[in-house]
């Protein structure tokens, strides 16, 4: 079941956080967005278990993907898929375009949000801790 996130969730989002990436989130980063846009921040819940997010925002003009990640037992399940298709339509309300970051090496993620529609657009060298460069994935929404 998607639903937005709530305070008591964030223990269980930022394991799923800290399993999912080499350069984890903190808690604070996870706080504010729940402060500041918390209809953009969806947790997919089973059986009273969190076992994904996504984070999306209105940052100026487009919107953003800030995060998202499944339990890596639950992957390739359509996890991912509902719940960027949730924050697609929390954006498509609000914002014409979607652009997010994902590591340039990372060939799964880059596939998983092409098939949501997302298209390279750009490149920002070293944007991770360790120098890795991020690719940037733009996607237009159509409002109907």
């Amino acid at each position: 079941m998607i639903r937005r996130c709530r305070k008591q969730d964030l223990n269980q989002v930022l394991d799923i956080e800290r399993i999912s990436f080499k350069y984890p989130y903190d808690r604070s980063i996870f706080l504010y967005f729940l402060m500041r846009e918390p209809e953009g921040f969806f947790v997919d819940e089973e059986k009273g278990r969190i076992i994904g997010y996504a984070i999306s925002s209105v940052i100026g003009i487009k919107g953003t993907i800030m995060s998202i990640a499944v339990m890596p037992e639950l992957r390739r399940r359509g996890i991912g898929s509902n719940l960027i298709r949730e924050s697609l339509n929390f954006l498509s309300k609000k914002v014409r375009e979607v652009e997010l970051q994902v590591r340039k090496d990372d060939q799964g993620a880059i596939n998983f949000y092409k098939k949501s529609g997302f298209r390279e657009a750009g490149l920002i060298f070293n944007y991770y801790p360790d120098n890795g460069d991020a690719l940037i994935m733009s996607k237009i929404l159509v409002n109907d």
